[in-house]
């Protein structure tokens, strides 16, 4: 899946500004930064 720029950024913030679960947020930004490269 091609997401863009706009959608990552947007998707990157959201995350960053979960603080509720930590657990989840790493597994989130491992995915971002997996679907990036």
């Amino acid at each position: 899946m091609i997401v863009k720029k706009v959608e990552l950024l947007n998707l990157f913030i959201f995350i960053l500004y979960q603080r509720k679960n930590i657990e989840k947020r790493k597994k989130l930004v491992n995915l971002l930064i997996y679907h990036t490269i």
